[in-house]
């Protein structure tokens, strides 16, 4: 069973083609069951109560506090300020990366000196 709190039409024909039953949520005793085996739903903050009652056998599509490696300009973002910190020597284990549009000059020039 999936748990969904979020509406994401791809996950639910995905559901339908494999066979996953999709758990409604639409009254209370429903939405704090911990009858569901994965559950899809919208970032939630570390804090969220919600994360307490997840069991080891229940999978979830986001962990608290990793919004910033979900997505890449976010994940550049942080790898930016990691490299400003420790400087370049301590931060060699990724790529030199690039925000584009915004970094698009830069971009350039790294890409002809290549």
């Amino acid at each position: 069973r999936l748990k969904m709190t979020n509406r994401s039409s791809q996950v639910r024909r995905m559901c339908a083609f494999t066979g996953f039953q999709i758990r409604s949520s639409k009254n209370d005793s429903n939405r704090k069951s911990k009858n569901w085996n994965a559950w899809w739903a919208h970032p939630l903050a570390p804090s969220d109560a919600r994360w307490k009652s997840v069991r080891d056998f229940q999978r979830v599509n986001h962990f608290p506090g990793t919004f910033c490696i979900g997505r890449k300009d976010r994940l550049t973002r942080a790898l930016t300020r990691l490299r400003r910190r420790v400087g370049k020597e301590g931060a060699t284990f990724y790529p030199k990366t690039f925000l584009l549009p915004s970094e698009y000059e830069g971009w350039k020039k790294e890409y002809k000196e290549s």
